[in-house]
């Protein structure tokens, strides 16, 4: 898809017909979270991330 004289504007159409109706990725909101957190993942007791009822 990137290549040698192609437009940023052509790459965003590209990209957003390529990725229209697809659902969200399933750790998006997790890798936000850490990413928020400068990489820091918690606690070590800590098991799991949170993610919002309404992320889906």
């Amino acid at each position: 898809m990137i290549r040698v004289g192609i437009s940023k504007k052509d790459y965003v159409v590209a990209r957003l017909a390529k990725d229209k109706g697809k659902p969200v990725p399933k750790l998006l909101l997790p890798s936000i979270q850490v990413n928020i957190r400068a990489s820091h993942l918690g606690e070590s007791e800590s098991k799991w991330s949170t993610v919002p009822k309404n992320s889906t």
